[in-house]
């Protein structure tokens, strides 16, 4: 979740605290307790989809279905699954009087073809704030302790090499790139700070641990390492556990806030069902093999409801991840009841090398801000080489294809051969809509 955190989003103690507390209790209660929980939850959202949003007012007129039709998550099936296509129309789900909640617009990166505009309110945002609080607490983490992160969200704007948020005790380390030089110099800022856990993407973890190895520094021990969204590979895992001599916990979720599954001490990957609701779509699913041959899991698309987001309620909305399902679930020996899933199997960026060794990441933000190009992918086919790929707008001119590959120069130095390609929507993306890893 490419989301920077503002101080003024969380500053509701009353509320943290007491969400805190049902949250504490809620990831050990039985799976009645926990239904019952989603279904107490659940009623105010409908409440106020099928009131208040135009989008659901109409669907409920189309299908002939007032709201005494839903009484808890199964009859959520009566509805049709909500597309991404759909929510770019942001205003038809924006509750009446949304704004009066503290509310405030944040934006996808567009990493799945389409950025979104998303309404987030005061529910929504301590949410956030406690399900990352629990979820690190797994690991021993209290509030306050210090954390680094490597970070390209906050780099985006305001560029630097590192920046300490002491009242955080938070160490934002740039990561958009990685080279030997300037992971060297994150090593010196996390030895000046000597911060206790380290959060980042997947994929930015691993290559900041490869060249923590090549350069031969000196191991800070971190207490934990919290991967975040991607699909954190087994290859990957091993070594940020080899480089900082501790576990990593990884964690899946998204900006929509919909669903979020958490990797517990066990190793164990739970499903927080006290955070969203989450249904299976067994139509785009498989039952897979195991790498060694051995049975495994169904596999199906993920769908999420808000259980929370009162200004701008999605209903049923089909992610575009895949998740793989135990072949037997079974008792989980952390003692969490929060169901589980066997993997995370839909998710994973890439990065692009340039030919002076740097390792550039943060690829989703490549396109930002360009207006005149309405979705894009990168492909690296070969060392030294780029393909550009973009779907333009009707004002992409000569002068929106200079600025772009100004850019592609600024971002992978001018020994990078640059190829810009213009395409339809549909050459850029797959069937399904979900875009390929950017390369």
């Amino acid at each position: 979740m490419a989301l920077e955190f503002q101080l003024r989003d969380f500053a509701f103690p009353a509320s943290l605290v007491k969400l805190r507390r049902t949250l504490e209790r809620t990831q050990y209660a039985s799976p009645s307790e926990l239904r019952a929980y989603q279904s107490r939850k659940l009623e105010r959202v409908l409440d106020v989809a099928f009131r208040d949003v135009a989008h659901y007012r109409r669907q409920l007129e189309v299908l002939g279905l007032t709201r005494r039709d839903f009484s808890g998550p199964d009859d959520l099936s009566k509805l049709p699954l909500l597309e991404k296509r759909e929510v770019a129309d942001a205003a038809r789900f924006v509750a009446m009087g949304a704004a009066r909640d503290r509310s405030r617009w944040v934006t996808t990166s567009g990493s799945s073809g389409t950025q979104l505009r998303l309404l987030m309110d005061k529910p929504s945002n301590v949410l956030e704030f406690v399900y990352y609080w629990r979820h690190w607490s797994w690991a021993g983490y209290r509030l306050g302790q210090p954390f680094a992160e490597l970070s390209t969200v906050a780099f985006a704007k305001e560029p630097g090499n590192h920046r300490h948020q002491r009242l955080l005790g938070r160490l934002l380390l740039n990561s958009t790139q990685l080279s030997t030089e300037i992971v060297r110099a994150h090593w010196q800022s996390i030895e000046d700070i000597r911060p206790k856990f380290l959060k980042g993407l997947a994929s930015v973890l691993y290559h900041f641990a490869s060249f923590v190895k090549r350069a031969g520094l000196r191991p800070h021990r971190f207490v934990a390492v919290f991967s975040t969204g991607e699909t954190l590979l087994a290859f990957q895992r091993s070594l940020v556990e080899e480089v900082f001599d501790c576990k990593v916990y990884d964690s899946y979720g998204q900006m929509e806030r919909l669903v979020a599954i958490s990797e517990c001490p066990s190793g164990r990957m739970h499903v927080c069902t006290d955070y969203g609701h989450l249904e299976i779509d067994r139509s785009v699913g498989t039952t897979a093999r195991g790498v060694d041959g051995s049975a495994a899991g169904p596999t199906g698309g993920v769908i999420g409801t808000t259980l929370y987001n009162l200004s701008m309620p999605l209903l049923r909305y089909r992610i575009g991840d895949v998740v793989e399902l135990p072949v037997a679930p079974e008792p989980c020996p952390c003692g969490r009841t929060l169901p589980t899933v066997a993997r995370i199997a839909g998710r994973q960026s890439e990065v692009v090398s340039t030919p002076d060794g740097r390792i550039v990441t943060a690829l989703f933000l490549f396109f930002e801000g360009l207006s005149a190009v309405r979705c894009g992918r990168i492909v690296q086919d070969e060392p030294g080489r780029l393909r550009i790929r973009v779907v333009a707008e009707p004002s992409f001119d000569e002068n929106a294809r200079a600025a772009l590959l100004d850019r592609a120069c600024g971002w992978f130095g001018d020994e990078m051969s640059v190829a810009l390609e213009l395409c339809t929507e549909h050459e850029l993306l797959p069937s399904d809509g979900k875009k390929q890893p950017m390369r």
